[in-house]
Order: structure tokens, then sequence, then C-alpha cells
């Protein structure tokens, strides 16, 4: 699983004389994409369970099929790429997990996963890519852009702000914005009720 950072540079330019499968476009000013590759027998079609909110798009070979799930994070990635790569693990490693859901997940790698357990991996790791990407930037930011966007930051991990395609200023580009605004005006609300009700008590 892997997020890229941004792809426009022409290094990333691939030869069109083979088989090209697109991805869709999208605007890497504006969006980072966010995919999965899984690998499964030539013959498995990869059915994507109903209302997953994800893009999949699978190509079977000679010997394997091919199945890539992604979306789009709505922040520009620049040169921040992040990859994490589930692996086989051993016997003595599994049973010395202490967290259940990891080790079922290292369990599971050895044998192969459902399209819902595929799809729960994914949703699991793409929190962990959109989370990290914010906190490089929040560490890069000011302190006054700090103060300024605590509430944002917050606001920004505490739901799932992927999209579907990469276009800038779309409808679904534009609600998730309208999200993040509304639970930024909630959070300041509740906070300046909470100080009133203080000074109220106080008296």
């Amino acid at each position: 699983m892997r997020r890229n950072g941004d792809l426009s540079d022409d290094r990333y330019l691939i030869n069109r004389d083979g088989r090209v499968l697109s991805l869709g476009p999208y605007d890497p000013a504006h969006f980072s994409i966010v995919y999965m590759i899984l690998v499964a027998d030539r013959d498995r079609s990869f059915i994507l369970p109903h209302f997953w909110y994800v893009n999949c798009q699978q190509v079977s070979f000679r010997s394997f099929r091919l199945i890539v799930v992604w979306q789009f994070l709505p922040f520009q990635g620049g040169v921040l790429t992040k990859t994490l790569l589930p692996k086989t693990f051993r016997p003595q490693q599994i049973a010395a997990e202490r967290n259940l859901w990891t080790r079922i997940s290292m369990a599971q790698m050895a044998v192969g996963v459902s399209e819902l357990y595929a799809l729960e991996l994914y949703t699991r790791y793409k929190y962990d890519l959109a989370h990290t990407l914010i906190d490089v930037q929040w560490l890069a930011a000011s302190e006054a852009e700090r103060r300024e966007c605590e509430d944002m930051k917050t606001v920004l991990k505490s739901f799932d702000i992927y999209t579907l395609t990469g276009i800038p200023f779309s409808n679904e580009y534009i609600m998730v914005f309208q999200t993040i605004k509304k639970y930024i005006e909630r959070i300041r609300k509740k906070r300046l009720l909470a100080a009133q009700n203080w000074v109220q008590s106080d008296h």
C-alpha cells in the first residue's frame, strides 16, 4: 500500500507502446493518490462489496491477477511518499504479538485474505497514510499557523477525508471541505459554551 508524492515529473512518464491501465487523472497540486495492490490467482475475481467507497480495477495476466484499490487524499503530497508492506511472519513472531488485531492480520498474510478483509486492511492503513502526511505538514508549520489551524488538525484526523476522484473543486471535493468547516465551527461553539458555563459557575 502506498501514498505517492507528486507524480507530474517527466521521469514518471511511461512507455505507451505497451498496455496501459489508467487509474484516472488527478491534480497533484491538490491531491495525493493512495492505493493498495493485491495479487490473486488468475481466475480469482475480486468482487467489491456493496457500499465500499473505493475505486477498484483488476486485470488478468498469464498466471496471476492484479487488483488495484485506490482513493485520493485532498492534500498535496509534494516529495513525500510512504509505503506500507504487509509481509509473511514466522509462527514465533505471530505468537509474540500482543495486539489481537495485529496478530490476526499477521496470521492471515500467510494464507491470503477475502475482499472484505483486504478492504478493512486498506481502511486501516489509509488513515495512517493520511495522518503521517498531516503530521509532517504540522511539524513544518510555524507556531502562529499551529494556533490558527489546531482545530483543523483535530478534524482532519477525526473522519474520512478521502475522495473517489482527484478533481479539484468538484462537488465531492467541496463537500469534504464543507464538512471540515462544519466540524470546526462545532468544536469552537462547544469550547465557547464550555467557557461561558465555567464563568457562570465560578460566580
